[in-house]
Order: C-alpha cells, then sequence, then structure tokens
C-alpha cells in the first residue's frame, strides 16, 4: 500500500509539498539554470533530481561518496551532468516530486 499522506517541509523559506515517494530524502536546492530540487537517500542508495521544467527522475545504486558530494558541489548541474547522468539506472517520474504549496 502506498504512502499518500501529504507531508510538507521549509525549503530556502519556502513552503512545498513533497511526494511520498521521497518524503524520507534529504532535500536540498541551490541555485541552478537546470536543477530545481534534489535529494539524497543514503541507505537505499537513490537520489532524485527534479528539473525546473518539471521532469523528475529517481537514480538507484547511487555510491555514498557521490550522494554525499552533491550536497556539497557548488553547481549542482555541472555534479549531476559529469557524475550521475547516463551512469546510474533510474525510474522517470511524470510528475513533479516537490511542489511549492499554494498560499491559503
Amino acid at each position: 500500500m502506498e504512502n499518500t499522506e501529504i507531508k510538507t517541509a521549509t525549503i530556502n523559506d519556502r513552503e512545498v509539498i513533497i511526494d511520498a515517494r521521497v518524503t524520507d530524502f534529504k532535500i536540498g536546492q541551490k541555485p541552478s539554470s537546470n536543477v530545481d530540487y534534489f535529494g539524497t537517500k543514503m541507505g537505499a542508495k537513490q537520489l532524485f533530481v527534479q528539473f525546473k521544467n518539471g521532469s523528475s527522475y529517481i537514480y538507484s545504486d547511487v555510491d555514498e561518496h557521490k550522494l554525499i558530494s552533491i550536497h556539497a558541489a557548488d553547481s549542482v548541474g555541472k555534479f549531476f551532468s559529469k557524475e550521475i547522468a547516463g551512469k546510474f539506472s533510474h525510474v522517470k517520474v511524470l510528475e513533479r516530486l516537490i511542489t511549492i504549496k499554494p498560499e491559503e
């Protein structure tokens, strides 16, 4: 049974809604022309990346060093392109994993 409970958090002073598939990921956001959000799940060796165009991907079997390094990278987009893209199995998610919470 899939967890459908809505989770919210504050990332860089913005309230966001987090998809149940990534609620237990360590989520980050840095200035980037291409990457909107990213997150890591160390024990499962997973990484998710959500691009500004709305496409999202969950990568599997990512080594721990890369999971740590993406949070420290000066440019998440460059790190992703060089160290992740084309190197790990992944699943494309058809919707955003992180969305801005609408104002009430």
